[in-house]
């Protein structure tokens, strides 16, 4: 890996079954979402594929931090590179800010300030999700966080009136014993991707739903 700079996926898997990791990373299933997760991070790097082929077709991945040289820039010293690349280059002076980064900042600021304002909590006339939020469906993300704001019974309660079997969630809680947060990841994960008759969509829309249903009027929703 560091004179190449790329691992394969079954060499990682091996590593990982390692008696030092087996313990803590038991699962097929949890193998895979690691493995997501450090995609996501950008640890991990799929790399583009221009023939046709999906991703899963990809056998390995390219590991970024163990590029230890520059990318060399002489080429762009080439008289030919403006004729034979369409690209846009920008001058920002030092001192300026781009509008664009200016705006989503104090977007994000202001949108979390009512949290903020009270101790994490919602303010007493808080709306709620706008109808538009409500219609779309969770990311990994949303789910995580969602997951880190309950507790193993109330997630229990909140994926059964999700629709899924107890069964399933009991699997779930067999196959992580003893690490709560990841149960509760892996339960609403399954929730959103297994085929559930008569629900066929999975947006916010079901997890307020459901959050009703148990009784659960702490506005979650808006802190994912």
């Amino acid at each position: 890996m560091t004179e190449t700079g790329k691992i394969h996926k079954t060499d990682l898997i091996k590593l990982w079954q390692q008696k030092q990791f087996v313990h803590h990373i038991p699962g097929d299933d949890y193998k895979e979402f690691i493995i997501q997760v450090l995609v996501h991070l950008d640890v991990l790097v799929l790399p583009k594929r221009y023939s046709g082929q999906d991703e899963t077709h990809v056998d390995y991945f390219l590991v970024p931090c163990t590029v230890k040289h520059k990318m060399p820039m002489s080429f762009l010293d080439d008289k030919s590179f403006a004729n034979r690349t369409i690209a846009l280059v920008y001058h920002i002076r030092q001192s300026s800010i781009p509008s664009a980064l200016s705006f989503k900042l104090i977007g994000a600021v202001s949108g979390t300030w009512p949290i903020k304002e009270t101790h994490q909590e919602c303010s007493s006339n808080c709306p709620g999700l706008d109808e538009s939020v409500l219609t779309m469906s969770p990311s990994e993300q949303h789910l995580s966080r969602l997951a880190y704001q309950l507790n193993i019974q109330s997630c229990r309660e909140l994926i059964i009136n999700l629709g899924i079997q107890l069964n399933d969630w009991e699997d779930i809680e067999y196959s992580y014993t003893r690490m709560p947060l990841i149960i509760k990841i892996m339960a609403l994960n399954f929730w959103k991707t297994k085929n559930i008759v008569g629900r066929p969509n999975k947006s916010f829309n079901n997890l307020l739903d459901a959050l009703k249903a148990v009784g659960d009027t702490r506005h979650l929703l808006c802190k994912v």
